[in-house]
């Protein structure tokens, strides 16, 4: 029988509208993820929605008591930490 080797680390190319979101589902599930973009200002954009979106969700948590402050922050270290932001092709 095939077996799949185990998955840890996920490339996404363009942060851009779906690609800023595959990328933060995958680190938020604990992928290494390596975000690859084209130029400079296309990955500090794409990241920084990144970052927005994590706040957004972790600030939404914590309003519905589901998260502590320090978990939401802890949530966001880990999940920003598993990026990779690159302009290597």
């Amino acid at each position: 029988a095939f077996s799949a080797p185990a998955i840890s680390r996920v490339g996404v190319i363009g942060l851009g509208l779906m690609g800023h979101g595959i990328a933060q589902v995958a680190a938020e599930k604990g992928f290494q993820v390596v975000a690859v973009e084209s130029e400079n200002r296309f990955l500090d954009s794409g990241m920084k929605r990144i970052e927005t979106s994590v706040q957004k969700l972790g600030a939404k948590a914590v309003k519905k008591g589901t998260m502590s402050e320090s978990e939401a922050k802890a949530h966001f270290d880990a999940t920003l930490g598993r990026v990779s932001p690159s302009l290597n092709r």
